[in-house]
């Protein structure tokens, strides 16, 4: 998978016009990461991204390897923030002018992309040469294939996206966004103690920065579909019976990842006839996985001192 996340980002990127994007206005930085010393090193990976640069070597591409020393699973929001914040740091060494640092462009996300827009970075620098936009977040989803031969996917994954922007906001991510270096820097970064939802969590930080600068700064939200995400995680919830509520429940686990990652491909293989009878679009099911998410948002709301009542209106939306 980390052939094709590199080939989306490079090889397949272009200009409006078609023509292929210059490689020398981004780089590809990569974090590959071990939990703790259990954990497996990943030699292919390391073999693929190599071969990669050997092949295309007019891309700036840049790998580190980290070590943690985690207790057991991952802390997404540590490794998140060792990343951006290395890249941010060595921007400071840049012989350019203080304004020109701080309109880096930096954008996280994790290695397992299914596709993206081709027009997607070409666009971003589009966007971000409005100096007063210093954060953009376009939209994802899952791939239009699957969705029509797996209904009941369809309709809770539209359903998840609905209940995240009502309840946090509009300018909420489901996906990677991008920002600049100042603004990044404003909110102090990623939270390195969440071990979920970091990205939601810096997007809106950032888009309280925005809003207290009386209107000199924006974070543009637009519908444009960036990114199409590879559905295995959703997938693997649904077949196991988790429900796609609790789909990150696990996350981190050696046994869950490896079930999560078996999915990565064999999801093409999906078919109407081939569902099994709880993952199919009936009025049980979606009791189910509604409930699930009715759960889910209850404790989200006493964790954080919510009225259980907005839930409830929420969900009757």
């Amino acid at each position: 998978m980390i052939r094709n996340t590199l080939e989306n980002y490079t090889v397949f990127q272009k200009n409006t016009d078609g023509t292929a994007l210059n490689p020398d206005v981004f780089e590809i930085n990569i974090l590959v990461n071990r939990p703790n010393e259990y954990s497996e090193r990943d030699v292919h990976m390391f073999h693929e991204i190599q071969n990669f640069k050997k092949e295309y070597p007019k891309y700036h591409i840049n790998v580190a390897e980290v070590l943690y020393d985690f207790p057991k699973k991952a802390v997404i929001g540590t490794i998140f923030k060792d990343i951006a914040d290395a890249s941010i740091l060595r921007n400071l060494s840049r012989e350019v002018s203080s304004t020109i640092k701080s309109r880096l462009i930096i954008r996280t996300a994790g290695a397992d992309v299914e596709a993206l827009n081709p027009l997607l970075l070409s666009r971003t620098l589009a966007i971000f040469s409005d100096t007063g936009i210093v954060a953009h977040r376009g939209e994802t989803r899952l791939p239009p294939q699957l969705l029509k031969s797996f209904p009941l996917l369809h309709v809770m994954q539209t359903f998840a996206v609905f209940l995240l922007r009502q309840y946090r906001g509009n300018q909420t991510t489901n996906g990677p966004f991008s920002y600049t270096a100042e603004a990044y820097s404003a909110v102090h970064g990623f939270n390195s103690e969440m071990t979920l939802s970091e990205e939601v969590d810096l997007a809106k930080r950032i888009f309280l920065y925005t809003e207290e600068s009386g209107g000199k700064l924006n974070f543009l939200c637009d519908e444009i579909k960036d990114v199409l995400n590879n559905p295995r995680r959703q997938v693997h919830a649904l077949f196991r019976g988790i429900g796609m509520a609790g789909r990150y429940q696990e996350f981190g686990t050696s046994i869950n990842e490896d079930n999560v990652h078996s999915m990565s491909t064999s999801w093409r293989t999906i078919c109407p006839k081939t569902l099994p009878r709880s993952c199919q679009l009936t009025p049980e099911n979606l009791s189910r996985e509604m409930s699930g998410y009715y759960r889910t948002y209850l404790r989200i709301a006493r964790k954080n001192n919510v009225p259980l009542e907005r839930i409830d209106v929420l969900f009757r939306r």
